[in-house]
């Protein structure tokens, strides 16, 4: 039995350990992601002060996540495992896609999340080093998304994000169904053209984002003077949508 600590404030992290014939996606093996997802996963409980995790998986992949709930009882966490087939729709139009039915499924099925909590989002195999220090200076605020980059207007950092249920479901829940990446409509930009008119807040910390892009092979990871302008930016402003 699921037993959530009172602590309003969840982690989602998306996943798709077998991705199938999704376009765009250079790590396609599942074992090489499933090891990235448990590495995340272990990084997510051990790292941070976030108390309830659910971790929602799209390829009905099968796995004994029993382990994983042991450590996260042993560190008085709560982790949730969600799995659904649900990744089909991905191979038409995109990853974005089955980025939003994740979240969508997640929102629709978790035994934990009430109506009342806020959601950090995280692409699943992805750390935040700094998430601590995130966490601790938005506690009171309930949505928070970032542009992609600073001087690019019409797209959102979908892998990283803040949101309240009840504005998720109002602006955002199902504009994944509009996504087509073969014609240019990313999740990033129809995230950006719901957003933009809402006066929504950056991150004031910028996340220092570690891990792999599934896209293009490449290694997220910041250098020291990087993130330091990029903290500086997002004191700023810049981020803001």
């Amino acid at each position: 039995m699921l037993n959530p600590s009172r602590h309003k404030t969840f982690l989602l992290m998306t996943g798709c350990i077998a991705p199938g014939g999704t376009p765009f996606v250079k790590i396609t093996s599942p074992k090489e992601r499933l090891q990235q997802y448990i590495y995340s996963i272990i990084c997510w409980m051990v790292n941070t002060n976030i108390k309830n995790i659910i971790f929602c998986e799209n390829s009905n992949f099968k796995y004994d996540y029993d382990f994983l709930h042991d450590l996260a009882q042993y560190l008085n966490k709560t982790l949730e495992i969600l799995v659904f087939d649900g990744n089909k729709g991905s191979f038409v139009r995109g990853k974005g896609y089955g980025e939003g039915e994740i979240i969508k499924y997640a929102l629709d099925n978790s035994k934990i999340i009430t109506q009342d909590v806020s959601i950090y989002k995280i692409t699943g195999r992805l750390f935040i080093r700094n998430f601590n220090l995130i966490f601790q200076k938005h506690e009171s605020v309930k949505n928070i998304f970032n542009k992609l980059c600073h001087n690019i207007k019409d797209q959102v950092d979908t892998r990283f994000f803040k949101f309240s249920m009840d504005f998720y479901k109002k602006y955002l829940f199902n504009l994944y169904m509009d996504v087509d990446d073969f014609n240019g409509k990313s999740l990033e930009n129809l995230f950006y053209n719901s957003l933009k008119d809402l006066d929504m807040p950056n991150f004031l910390i910028y996340p220092d984002i570690i891990g792999v892009s599934a896209t293009t092979r490449a290694p997220y990871e910041l250098s020291k003077k990087s993130l330091f302008f990029r903290n500086i930016l997002s004191k700023f402003n810049f981020y803001k949508v």
